[in-house]
């Protein structure tokens, strides 16, 4: 898991998907940082959650 401040694309980190719907897991998950930037003035990052299973 990363201990920096900023995602760099290919990196795990644990993220907390709240609000979660339906079955979703309610707890914190290992993800994979798909990209990096900004999209428009959001900082927006696409993450992937992943599993061992």
């Amino acid at each position: 898991m990363s201990t920096t401040t900023k995602p760099i694309r290919g990196e795990i980190w644990a993220v907390r998907f709240d609000p979660s719907e339906g079955d979703e897991i309610q707890k914190i998950r290992p993800a994979i940082v798909m990209n990096v930037g900004a999209v428009g003035r959001m900082k927006l990052h696409m993450v992937a959650p992943i599993t061992g299973w």
